[in-house]
């Protein structure tokens, strides 16, 4: 009877603790944060609360092999009962009067006061009735203690699969960190890609802006080049007319040396024909001289070396005339020589 009646109030301390922690796994369910830590309190708790109950049911063990008539069992059997805060919610279902006489029995037991003028009946009816409050009660706390057994079974299931879920977001947070790390290596990367092409960008615009005023340069010594050679082409036509004009000049001044020399050809025979004329018109002059000093009349010969010495004069004046052209025509020679000198320097 003592086990039973141990039973019956540790099952209400367990269903106790069982309610609260199928409260507790209620509200983690629906929030969503029922943590590990939680959980290993509770299973501390479980444990602490296992020991207990078996330390307790080893002295009732010890205490139920006394004789239940003596004093000191009926003692023991009343404050195993009765005692702590739990023994007034006990009470089964009676009559009002028959509840104040328990409590009356209950407070002089417990007062430690002497039972001798209590009657037999009485007592027995006391502990009829107390064990049928009991065995109701404990079959309601059998059935709340397998109710929550059930619950501490889903909440073990519900651990489990936490716990294999906890595994799971673990394997996949570290999943996660690694991706994490290999994304910000990546970026790391990229970043130094970013700035190696905006280093490279700076220095194309660079060689662009020199290659920009580089051809500007060319742009600018093509405009001239087209100048000079469009000078070019004008000092080749003057070139070209004035290499035309020289060859006309070196035409004419072929044909003037060909007329001069023809003309100082001309001019010799002249100068021959008119020094053998002049020597024998000065023969016959010598001739008719001395004829004429011979013979003081005039003659007829005398006219003739008159005309002779006409004539001579005439050749002279020509003579004079022929060396003046001549002079002229060197002149002429000269000037075109020059010409041609500049043009060909």
């Amino acid at each position: 009877m003592k086990l039973q009646v141990a039973e019956a109030v540790d099952t209400k301390v367990c269903s106790t603790l069982l309610e609260h922690q199928y409260q507790h796994n209620r509200l983690g369910m629906t929030t969503g944060h029922c943590g590990m830590e939680e959980d290993w309190r509770l299973g501390d708790s479980i444990a602490a609360y296992n020991a207990k109950q078996a330390t307790e049911r080893k002295v009732l063990n010890i205490g139920s092999t006394e004789s239940p008539g003596s004093p000191s069992g009926k003692r023991q059997k009343a404050s195993v009962n009765y005692n702590g805060t739990d023994g007034g919610k006990a009470r089964g279902k009676g009559s009002p009067q028959r509840e104040g006489s328990v409590d009356t029995l209950i407070d002089r037991m417990n007062s430690g006061l002497e039972i001798k003028d209590v009657k037999a009946s009485e007592i027995m009816d006391l502990y009829e009735h107390k064990l049928a409050s009991l065995a109701t009660k404990e079959s309601h706390l059998q059935d709340l203690l397998e109710a929550k057994q059930l619950a501490l079974a889903q909440a073990d299931r519900l651990i489990a699969q936490y716990k294999s879920r906890r595994a799971q977001s673990e394997a996949e947070a570290r999943k996660l960190a690694s991706m994490l790390q290999e994304s910000e290596r990546r970026s790391e990367s990229y970043r130094d890609q970013i700035n190696e092409l905006r280093l490279d960008k700076e220095r194309q615009a660079e060689d662009m802006e020199q290659l920009v005023g580089q051809n500007n340069k060319l742009q600018a010594i093509a405009e001239e080049y087209e100048q000079l050679q469009a000078a070019y082409a004008e000092q080749i036509q003057r070139v070209e007319a004035l290499q035309r004009s020289v060859n006309a000049h070196m035409d004419e001044q072929k044909s003037l040396r060909e007329m001069n020399e023809m003309l100082r050809r001309h001019n010799e025979s002249l100068k021959n024909q008119i020094e053998d004329e002049k020597k024998r018109l000065t023969k016959q002059l010598k001739d008719k001289e001395v004829k004429l000093t011979g013979n003081d009349t005039p003659s007829p010969n005398h006219h003739i070396a008159v005309s002779y010495e006409a004539s001579i004069a005439e050749k002279d004046a020509l003579i004079k005339t022929q060396k003046a052209e001549l002079d002229k025509n060197a002149q002429i020679v000269a000037m075109i020589h020059n010409i041609s000198a500049g043009v060909k320097s």
